[in-house]
């Protein structure tokens, strides 16, 4: 203000969250080697990668569980359907998909959060018939990601686990990351100090941030 300058033309201010909000591949990189250059220097660990010790995997063993669950998202889908015709082939493409029961489950789950959506929009619109193109249209990660949610909060499965999870939750700021990832760096390093070859259970992962949120 002394100097006569003006915000925008001479000087501006920088928001680091919003700097790293638009640029998510270059956070996540940056989240990696700090996350990298802290399991270096603090012991002599098998690996140097800190997504190296969190484990990906999900805990639905047995197989029955896993066909268990598919079955109740695809019984949610069919009766959010209920009997019109519009939605007989959302219903179908996804009774035809093939992968994994978690996969199954999540494409039955957003077929059923588009088909709640849509029921709910159909009162002001024709109640014409839906097809593949529609579902195309409709169907996006973010509905992937909410049926992913639903079907862990109903089956009690881990959802926060993970590398590119723990990203995600750190909201584009490094301190949030540094706080949710050192929870779990000191269970990692007890762990690995007993066990060279060690790695964090999905649901232990899940535990320790959901503790965290909750100030436990």
């Amino acid at each position: 203000e002394l100097l006569g300058a003006r915000q925008g033309r001479d000087y501006g201010e920088l928001w680091l969250e919003s700097h790293w909000r638009s640029r998510p591949a270059k956070f996540t990189s940056l989240l990696q080697h700090i996350a990298d250059r802290r399991t270096r220097t603090a012991a002599d660990f098998e690996t140097s990668s800190f997504a190296g010790f969190l484990d990906t995997s999900r805990e639905v063993a047995p197989p029955r569980i896993g066909h268990d669950i598919v079955g109740a998202a695809r019984q949610r889908a069919v009766e959010a359907g209920g009997r019109s015709e519009r939605y007989l082939e959302w219903l179908d493409i996804a009774g035809r998909l093939e992968g994994s029961p978690w996969e199954q489950a999540v494409a039955w789950e957003a077929v059923s959060i588009l088909i709640q959506r849509d029921t709910r929009k159909a009162q002001t619109t024709f109640n014409f018939a839906l097809n593949e193109d529609d579902l195309q249209q409709r169907d996006d990660a973010s509905v992937h990601a909410a049926a992913e949610l639903f079907l862990c909060r109903r089956h009690k499965i881990p959802y926060y686990f993970g590398f590119d999870r723990l990203t995600r939750l750190a909201s584009s700021n490094i301190e949030q990351f540094l706080a949710l990832a050192g929870d779990e760096f000191e269970e990692i390093s007890a762990g690995a100090l007993l066990r060279k070859s060690w790695r964090l259970s999905a649901k232990r992962q899940d535990l320790i941030t959901r503790r965290m949120s909750d100030g436990v």
